[in-house]
């Protein structure tokens, strides 16, 4: 990835820019894929709409992306 993910990540640009995120963004159960404030939302945002912790939630989305991006060995 080439901007590490922040808490004021905007939803969107996560899924724009990472095809990928869908998948993981579905997996983690956060319905943020098509959901109209999705572009408004920072994934501290989607955190607190979801109950998630956030920080737990970064990591993860930053450990799936990056498995995404690095061909397995």
């Amino acid at each position: 990835m080439s901007e590490p993910l922040s808490p004021n990540t905007i939803v969107k640009d996560v899924l724009d820019g990472h095809p990928e995120a869908v998948k993981a963004f579905i997996e983690l159960g956060l319905m943020c894929v098509g959901c109209p404030v999705a572009a408004f939302h920072t994934l501290a945002d989607a955190a607190r709409e979801h109950d998630r912790d956030l920080t737990e939630l970064l990591r993860t989305l930053d450990r799936r992306l990056e498995s995404a991006v690095r061909p397995p060995s």
